[in-house]
């Protein structure tokens, strides 16, 4: 059993040492934003703590820490497949507040989630219906975050199957990879702009004034440049 524990711990110092790497002076910016928006994000679930779909979020939201750790271990991997469930299981958060029997039925183990479902041309978060039921002016901002969304579903997807594309990118062996840990954080910037439509197209017009306080500084930082998002800011061009 000896030779275990030291096998264990080797792994473990190499992943000390991968991490001095990953917080370089260069990285430690970009690692710090994304690791900033777990507030951002808590600052959504904080005020719509009582709906029953927030225990997704809360779900998803651990897998998203997760991930940024491994991703700063170096177990790229790990980090890319825990983004891709973070970023979906969120998503389907949203698309659940909407059909509390699917939700409850999820909840009970009585049926499971499927990406198609958030991406569905008629009923999915980024459909014209979705849109008009609670966001209307929001209708010409859809088309493109649904194209955002599916590329970068798509790109981590690469990872978790296992695509010749992404495994050539990963070292055989425990090493950093300054490429890696950079195409993590912006794949985790996409996701972040991408979640922050999807949290304003669904919540926002429906929050207090209080409300949106709470959530003006991190919706502004990622979509200022949206007008109807900006005018419900009393935010005028």
């Amino acid at each position: 059993m000896g030779d275990i524990k030291e096998t264990y711990l080797s792994f473990v110092a190499k992943c000390q040492n991968i991490t001095t790497q990953s917080l370089t002076d260069e990285n430690i910016p970009r690692i710090g934003l994304n690791h900033s928006s777990i507030d951002d994000y808590n600052a959504w679930y904080t005020i719509i703590e009582s709906r029953p779909e927030n225990i997704m979020f809360k779900s998803a939201l651990r897998e998203y820490q997760m991930s940024l750790l491994a991703g700063v271990l170096g177990l790229y991997n790990l980090a890319f497949t825990g983004l891709r469930f973070f970023f979906e299981r969120t998503l389907t958060g949203v698309l659940f507040s909407t059909k509390e029997m699917e939700l409850r039925l999820w909840m009970k183990g009585g049926r499971d989630t499927y990406w198609a479902e958030i991406c569905d041309d008629d009923k999915g978060i980024f459909s014209h219906n979705f849109c008009v039921a609670f966001f209307p002016e929001l209708k010409d901002e859809i088309k493109h975050f649904k194209v955002l969304a599916t590329k970068v579903y798509r790109e981590c997807s690469e990872y978790v199957h296992g695509n010749i594309s992404t495994q050539s990118k990963v070292p055989d062996t425990l090493n950093y990879s300054d490429e890696l840990i950079k195409e993590w954080n912006e794949k985790a910037d996409t996701m972040k702009s991408i979640l922050t439509f999807a949290f304003c197209l669904r919540y926002l017009p429906y929050l207090s004034e209080k409300e949106k306080k709470v959530v003006e500084s991190c919706v502004l930082d990622q979509l200022s440049h949206v007008e109807p998002i900006r005018s419900y800011f009393s935010i005028v061009s």
